[in-house]
């Protein structure tokens, strides 16, 4: 694959237009086969989406294309799937310039990493890191300070706001894509990173499986999932989100706001604090998160550890195990990197 960028300023999003230090650029991702994806906005698209800016590119560089003789080949979604994604890029669209998000400093983000990892912060900096599915940025923004080769990808318009939350950073690569056909080769990372993200595709296994493989033989996968709950309370959320999913998103999204000293009392008087602990718009996103996508899948440790042994992981590793997370480290080899690793 070769980058040609071309001349004169790049075509920004709508919804970057409101940062003025962004500097924008254009190109193309080309291989021999003739075949490209469009660099808009400092960012490589290799999905097809109908906006305006994706218009504009093939107008303003029509005759550059034309005389390089290259055809677009996009990955093409369906209008379901297409459906079921654009609730992520509306609700981090909200929250784009928040620096403090489900209560955790940025200081207390490196923290977690290096729990959810196992691996000491020190050690992540040679690492070629993927962070799938990158939401509006908040992780990528903390891989970048910890490792010198970070890739972010997200196959909402959220990528445009986390491409802002990084801030032109040089050692980060952000990329549109789906994550159920990553456009990478195998074994190309060293740690692959997806928190709250697969159980929103189709298909959970298939995604995190398309995934395994670009972990190199000593790296890793660090998953955080929606954990399957009693089957009265599965049947209950399965027939609210029939059709709080299909919603619109504004009409939800009121919803929901007016809904919330509904919820912190629920969770007072069962003597849970976690919808209090934070504040009310990380609240809202929570909620959002959960009856807003088209797809929600929820899964056991057995199930999870079962598909990391079928792609060849060594170990696995649970991390978290109740009601609201469900989280798993799976290595490839033996490079513990000093921190302990239990299976």
């Amino acid at each position: 694959m070769a980058a040609h960028f071309f001349e004169g300023p790049g075509i920004i999003p709508d919804n970057l237009a409101y940062d003025k230090s962004i500097i924008a650029y254009d190109g193309i991702l080309s291989c021999k086969c003739n075949n490209f994806y469009p660099i808009i906005g400092n960012i490589i698209r290799t999905i097809a989406i109908d906006t305006a800016y994706y218009n504009q590119f093939f107008i303003r560089h029509d005759k550059v294309l034309r005389e390089m003789g290259l055809t677009f080949l996009p990955v093409r979604l369906g209008a379901k799937v297409c459906f079921a994604y654009d609730s992520f890029g509306y609700q981090w669209d909200k929250l784009r310039n928040d620096q403090n998000i489900w209560g955790i400093s940025k200081d207390q983000m490196y923290e977690n990493l290096e729990k959810q990892l196992l691996k000491k912060r020190e050690a992540l900096r040679n690492d070629v890191i993927l962070d799938a599915g990158c939401g509006h940025g908040r992780v990528t923004d903390a891989f970048s300070r910890l490792s010198d080769n970070v890739v972010s990808l997200e196959i909402s318009e959220s990528i445009n706001n986390a491409f802002v939350q990084c801030a032109n950073k040089k050692n980060v690569l952000f990329i549109q894509a789906d994550v159920m056909n990553p456009p990478f080769s195998i074994e190309s990372f060293d740690v692959v990173y997806s928190a709250g993200v697969l159980h929103h595709t189709p298909n959970t296994k298939k995604a995190a499986q398309a995934l395994m493989p670009l972990v190199k033989k000593t790296g890793r996968f660090y998953i955080w999932l929606y954990p399957k709950r009693s089957f009265l309370f599965m049947v209950t959320i399965k027939y609210i989100r029939f059709f709080t999913s299909r919603l619109p998103r504004n009409l939800l999204w009121t919803l929901l706001r007016l809904s919330i000293p509904l919820f912190n009392f629920w969770k007072l008087i069962k003597h849970e604090n976690y919808f209090t602990a934070i504040r009310e718009d990380e609240v809202l996103i929570n909620l959002f998160d959960c009856y807003s996508p088209r797809y929600q899948h929820r899964h056991t440790p057995l199930e999870i550890t079962a598909w990391f042994k079928e792609k060849g992981f060594t170990e696995t590793s649970l991390l978290h195990f109740n009601k609201d997370n469900l989280d798993m480290i799976a290595i490839k080899g033996n490079s513990h990197d000093g921190v302990s690793f239990s299976s």
